[in-house]
C-alpha cells in the first residue's frame, strides 16, 4: 500500500478450517498494521461572520463591517490559506445630517430699475435642513451710484 501522508489502518483477516482427518483445528489470523507517514497538509477554513459593526457615521451614509478568521481550522504543514476575504462591508445610513444654511456666490452687479441711481447685486440663500443653523447675512447687497438711471 503506497501512502502519502496521514494515518491509515490496515486489517488483514484469514480464516482457516482444517478437516478433522487432520487435528481438529480451526485457526484465526487478524493483522492490524498501523502505517504512519509524513502528516496531510491542512488547508484553513474560514470562522463564521461576527456580527455587523455599529455604522461609522453618527449621520448620513458610512460603513459597517463584519469579520471572519481563518482558523476553522487555521492553515498548516503547508496547507492552503483560506481563499476570500476576511473583512466584508456595507453600505449603512444613519439619521439625516444637519445642513446649515448658506448662499450661493454673488452675482455681478447690476442698475437696479427699481430704485433710480442704485446698483446692486443678489445671492440665492437656502434654509436649514435637519436642525441646522441659519445663514447669518443677506441676499442682496446695494449702494448709490449716480450713473444708474
Amino acid at each position: 500500500m503506497m501512502v502519502s501522508c496521514g494515518v491509515f489502518l490496515t486489517t488483514i483477516a484469514t480464516n482457516c478450517l482444517l478437516s478433522s482427518a487432520f487435528i481438529d483445528q480451526q485457526c484465526k489470523t487478524k493483522v492490524e498494521d498501523l502505517i504512519k507517514s509524513d502528516p496531510c497538509p491542512v488547508n484553513g477554513g474560514w470562522s463564521d461572520w461576527s456580527a455587523w459593526s455599529d455604522c461609522s457615521t453618527t449621520c448620513g451614509t458610512g460603513l459597517s463591517r463584519r469579520s471572519r478568521a481563518c482558523f476553522n481550522p487555521a492553515p498548516s504543514l503547508l496547507g492552503q490559506q483560506c481563499d476570500g476575504d476576511s473583512n466584508d462591508y456595507s453600505l449603512c445610513y444613519s439619521n439625516p445630517c444637519k445642513v446649515d444654511g448658506f448662499c450661493s456666490e454673488w452675482e455681478s452687479w447690476f442698475c437696479s430699475f427699481r430704485k433710480p441711481h442704485t446698483r446692486m447685486r443678489q445671492r440665492t440663500c437656502y434654509d436649514p435642513l435637519f436642525g441646522g443653523q441659519p445663514f447669518q447675512g443677506n441676499d442682496t447687497e446695494s449702494y448709490t451710484d449716480p450713473s444708474c438711471t
